[in-house]
């Protein structure tokens, strides 16, 4: 039984820790630089452009994504990993890895919203036919 289904999720995971690592970065050095104080992350009010699109991006990745891991625990667990199933993967690993980059840079709002819809169609698409390959 192949695992290759797993490889698209630990990237997708390691991008996440990644974003942990970079929203760490980002509080403590703003901290250090005094831009912003400790009692501000009581509610995350006021703080700098960039904590912020980090800090969002993050929660991001613990959304849809969610449901994409669960998919592909169930692909591995039934035996499917079809080669359909693992390009849609690395798709949507990709197309979230996309969004990503755009909402921590230039956060420019109708790319990170085209390249989150596409993210979104790979997603149903999987679970579309997940439903026709169990039914």
């Amino acid at each position: 039984m192949s695992h290759s289904i797993f490889f698209p999720v630990y990237v997708l995971f390691m991008w996440a820790m990644w974003m942990f690592v970079r929203l760490a970065y980002l509080r403590v050095s703003a901290h250090k630089n005094k831009e912003i104080r400790f009692s501000q992350f009581k509610l995350g009010i006021g703080m700098p452009e960039k904590i912020q699109q980090t800090s969002n991006n993050l929660t991001n990745l613990f959304q849809t994504p969610v449901f994409f891991f669960i998919l592909a625990f169930f692909i591995q667990a039934k035996g499917m990993e079809t080669p359909l199933y693992l390009g849609l993967a690395w798709a949507f690993v990709t197309f979230r890895i996309v969004h990503s980059m755009v909402h921590i840079t230039t956060n420019n709002v109708n790319l990170r919203f085209f390249t989150f819809l596409l993210s979104i169609i790979v997603l149903v698409w999987m679970y579309t036919a997940f439903l026709f390959d169990i039914i």
